[in-house]
């Protein structure tokens, strides 16, 4: 069930109050709170009645796995890795059968039967399991309680990735105001998660969307002569695109979360403003990279080996990571590239320390950040065409045609001269109809504009401190200003809820 759908108002405008008043009783079943068991059965009708009973099916397969293969690996390595082996079968078939039938000459599309979510609850199953065998929690006995956990709506179909301590978060008995957990109804959670939720809707719908609809033309006419300036253009494209869509869909998960009275940690934190690629990792899908750090690098041996082992630890990590996200090459790729980056970076950070302070360039200084942000940006902008490309192929003359970018612009006073200034430019930049053309792209990099804007500007306190120091009358202005804009992108998607889909449910 998309969040963007008249389907997911009726279904939280029903739950909601159902949640707010269960957790006002007492236990019940097997002495578990009413609320569990109401946060229970709406997991199920978001995730079996509203997606498919074959996603339901493969779901309780991997909670059934997890809840009771983490008590038999609480003592026994063997029994972890084979528990762990049987976790990632369904992961594995959907995800990479696909690619082995291809490679077989076999034609069957296996790929449309995979079940949304699965990445993403996978892994939370496996933490669960690696915490229980770790012997850093006990095995979970209440088994509604960790299904209510495993399929928490809002973070089940793209994350955020929950950890085991979660549990407790939605077993609280704590109701009391003031308290850091309280599920009672809450007028500050309400306008907080509403807030989130809204800005989340503003990156997909106004965004990402206006954004994907250029990206995917391009994209998909490559063969047709497309200039490398239209590939560069649409590479930073996609960078926002993605950006905005993934943090997007992690804002209205939170700002749910928020509204009943869970507070989930943020998945995105400006990556874009990184200085260097480990920061990048620390500020994108902070679920996911933390987890591979916990549960993937430090176990390999973290940043406690050699240099050389730690740069071999960061490769096989960022690796794993590719091979997550697909099983084709172009993933292996820009997962492989990403571990090169950070280990290349680690073995020269020295060198690169005594060069500033031979060039007496602080670290600190304007010139230096701004170097060091755009340098990170324009890198990770470059390992996203092998993201987006279907192939090694397409990536490769992606990368051709950008190296054609000289010889274009060197070309394009003889252009404008034969077919004018904004034919030349619209095929400059392929500005074409099915592109979305001038009409288009004009609220497209409008917006997009105003979305950096903000992630810079209130890049330490955040647009909502902000917003709070405003007189009430401003303040209400941009509130009506910012909900006729989103209404207006989202009209089409509330009557239709298949046109805009999330980028990760892929994933």
């Amino acid at each position: 069930m998309s969040f963007i759908s008249v389907k997911f108002i009726l279904f939280f405008m029903v739950f909601a109050p159902l949640w707010f008043a269960a957790n006002r009783s007492k236990r019940i079943f097997f002495d578990t709170k009413c609320s569990v068991w109401v946060l229970f059965v709406a997991n199920i009708i978001f995730y079996a009645f509203c997606l498919s009973l074959q996603a339901f099916v493969v779901f309780t397969f991997i909670a059934l796995t997890a809840s009771f293969g983490a008590k038999a690996a609480r003592h026994s390595k063997t029994k972890l890795i084979l528990v762990c082996a049987i976790l990632f079968l369904p992961l594995f078939f959907y995800k990479y059968m696909p690619f082995f039938l291809a490679s077989g000459g076999n034609t069957k599309d296996v790929s449309l039967l995979f079940p949304i979510g699965l990445s993403f609850y996978t892994f939370c199953a496996a933490g669960y399991v690696f915490e229980v065998a770790a012997g850093h929690r006990k095995a979970e006995e209440n088994y509604a309680l960790f299904f209510a956990f495993l399929g928490f709506f809002p973070c089940v179909s793209s994350g955020p990735i929950q950890r085991a301590s979660f549990i407790e978060l939605i077993e609280t008995d704590n109701t009391e105001e003031g308290k850091s957990v309280c599920y009672d109804f809450r007028y500050g959670n309400a306008v907080e998660g509403t807030k989130l939720f809204a800005w989340g809707l503003f990156k997909k719908l106004v965004v990402a969307d206006n954004l994907g609809k250029y990206v995917d033309s391009v994209y998909g006419g490559l063969s047709d002569g497309m200039t490398g300036t239209a590939i560069l253009f649409t590479s930073v494209c996609y960078a926002i695109q993605i950006y905005a869509d993934f943090s997007g869909y992690s804002d209205m998960a939170i700002g749910c979360a928020k509204f009943l009275g869970f507070t989930i940690e943020r998945n995105f934190n400006r990556p874009y403003l990184a200085r260097n690629v480990g920061d990048f990792w620390r500020r994108w899908h902070i679920s996911l990279s933390s987890w591979l750090r916990d549960y993937v690098y430090i176990p390999l041996g973290g940043s406690r080996c050699k240099t050389s082992r730690v740069c071999v630890n960061l490769i096989i990590t960022f690796l794993i990571s590719g091979i997550w996200h697909g099983a084709t090459l172009n993933f292996i790729v820009w997962g492989l590239l990403f571990g090169i980056w950070q280990a290349v970076s680690r073995l020269t950070k020295s060198g690169r320390e005594k060069l500033r302070a031979c060039l007496r360039i602080k670290s600190s200084s304007l010139f230096c950040a701004v170097y060091q942000t755009l340098f990170t940006f324009c890198g990770v902008c470059a390992l996203w065409i092998f993201f987006r490309a279907s192939n090694l192929t397409q990536a490769a003359e992606i990368f051709s045609q950008i190296a054609k970018i000289p010889l274009e612009l060197f070309g394009l006073t003889d252009a404008i001269a034969s077919v004018g200034i904004k034919e030349a430019v619209r095929k400059l930049f392929y500005l074409y109809e099915d592109a979305g053309g001038f009409t288009g792209m004009v609220p497209a990099v409008f917006f997009s504009g105003v979305l950096v804007a903000a992630e810079f500007i209130f890049r330490k306190n955040g647009v909502s401190s902000f917003i709070k120091k405003l007189l009430t009358p401003v303040r209400w202005i941009l509130y009506v200003v910012f909900a006729v804009v989103v209404l207006f992108f989202c009209s089409k998607q509330l009557l239709d809820a298949g046109q805009s889909q999330f980028i990760y449910n892929q994933f």
